[in-house]
């Protein structure tokens, strides 16, 4: 019978159960829902000054980075399943305490645990991998798009005929 760990001895991270939870919340609509695996997760990658969290669905992309770090020598770059966020994300949006994040490793990070003061959740990861979401983000924003004459007019002119209530443009 499998023994399951009970307290994260490994390298580790605290967040506040509701940072977490909000942070899940502000990308898993990206994430794919279907059996792409690589596509249908959540990108944890953490250093030692914050942790980003990733997801797209090839053609959207989220991005959010909480300010909080993880002791490691290397960065940490793991893919957690959707059912897990979505998991994590009913469980900890109304909870007032710290969390703690652990990563689980043989040769390479296997598993993930979550570890609060009444419960223990552990998941295997994705383990295929994630596309470089690194290179679609730019570093610097150096292009300003600005509209001049006629599209400028029309653009005041249809906000004119507008109200929050009944939008002029539909999508």
């Amino acid at each position: 019978m499998p023994v399951i760990r009970r307290e994260i001895t490994c390298q580790y991270a605290n967040v506040f159960c509701s940072e977490l939870s909000n942070a899940f919340k502000n990308v898993i609509s990206s994430a794919k829902d279907d059996f792409e695996s690589n596509l249908s997760c959540v990108r944890f990658e953490a250093d030692k000054e914050k942790i980003t969290f990733v997801a797209t669905d090839g053609v959207q992309l989220a991005k959010y980075s909480l300010q909080k770090g993880i002791e490691t020598e290397n960065l940490i770059k793991v893919s957690i399943p959707t059912k897990i966020v979505k998991g994590i994300i009913t469980c900890f949006s109304d909870i007032e305490f710290n969390v703690k994040i652990g990563f689980l490793k043989n040769d390479d990070f296997q598993k993930i645990a979550f570890e609060w003061e009444n419960g223990y959740i552990i998941s295997s990861l994705v383990t295929e991998n994630y596309p470089n979401w690194n290179v679609i983000i730019p570093k610097n924003f150096g292009t300003i798009v600005k509209f001049f004459g006629d599209f400028q007019r029309a653009v005041r002119t249809a906000k004119v005929l507008t109200t929050n209530e009944e939008p002029a443009i539909w999508f």
